[in-house]
């Protein structure tokens, strides 16, 4: 199967974005984390003398997906299928109405 590059191309612009995104994400719960250490530490609790580490990420996790025909799909492949079916319609060229 051949790959279309520009929708490639889209898609490793998207992923780029959810990197950015995650990364701040990632330093504002750092920052959260070190806010709520120093008001601890004013008010002298036992929290303090813990190093602040922020709560960790969560990925989400696909265990089940619907496609286009309404069918429950469960397994990898047939999930990474309509994800790539409908990421491809999606950023298809516009059909001409003639």
């Amino acid at each position: 199967m051949r790959q279309d590059p520009v929708l490639v191309g889209r898609v490793r612009e998207l992923q780029q974005q959810i990197e950015k995104l995650q990364t701040a994400q990632r330093e504002f719960r750092q920052e959260q984390a070190f806010q709520l250490h120093l008001y601890k530490a004013e008010r002298s609790s036992k929290f303090h003398f813990m190093s602040p580490v922020p709560s960790p990420l969560q990925k989400t996790i696909f265990k089940e997906m619907e496609n286009s025909a309404g069918n429950l799909v469960t397994t990898h492949n047939g999930i990474s299928d309509v994800l790539v079916d409908y990421y491809s319609d999606l950023f298809a060229p516009p059909s001409t109405g003639g």
